[in-house]
């Protein structure tokens, strides 16, 4: 199935310009000229959030257990539960990136970790790649050093406990919940 063909009904960025530059998200405004009939052309703003990709990990332990984190959350003013995830820096690429993150997070390291889907966070308003991984066979390792302002405690839950969880209202990142229900939906309706 693919989307229908727009080439030439696309906007034409007129002009583009950084509105807010942070520590972890920027702000960019872009002037866009919007395709159509019109004798003038229209024209309208819009703002972009531009954050760095990210990765997300499923860890599924031996135990048959899942590898989440709890960490309070500044934006919905609470602390919540999501799978080890983190930014990917430029000096690599995603899985090394997951590798990091999870021993980062939950001190793991996994003998399979295979990217499994690569989605856009949130396309009308930001641009953040997500790439979701699914890590098997993990071992407990040493934990690396994380940044000084996470404040992680590491939890276990089984599927059945995390699919509550998020019926519950308990876990609550889109992120984790379309991980989870990728993995865990019936691979025939994939």
């Amino acid at each position: 199935m693919s989307l229908p063909n727009l080439e030439g009904q696309l906007p034409i960025v007129k002009q583009s310009s950084l509105g807010y530059e942070g520590k972890v998200v920027n702000v960019r405004v872009d002037l866009l000229e919007l395709p159509g009939e019109a004798q003038e052309p229209v024209c309208t703003l819009r703002e972009v959030a531009v954050h760095a990709p990210v990765v997300v990990i499923l860890a599924d332990l031996p135990d048959g257990t899942l590898a989440l984190v709890r960490q309070y959350r500044h934006p919905v003013g609470r602390e919540i539960l999501e799978f080890p995830a983190g930014k990917i820096d430029e000096d690599e690429s995603p899985i090394e990136a997951a590798r990091r993150e999870l021993q980062e997070e939950v001190g793991l390291i996994p003998a399979i970790l295979v990217e499994s889907l690569v989605l856009e966070s949130s396309p009308g308003w930001a641009q953040e790649r997500v790439h979701f991984f699914q890590a098997t066979g993990c071992v407990q390792a040493m934990f690396l050093p994380a940044d000084d302002s996470e404040q992680i405690t590491v939890e276990y839950y089984t599927a059945q406990q995390v699919f509550k969880l998020i019926k519950e209202g308990v876990m609550i990142s889109m992120k984790d919940i379309a991980l989870f229900t990728w993995i865990y939906l019936d691979g025939d309706a994939r």
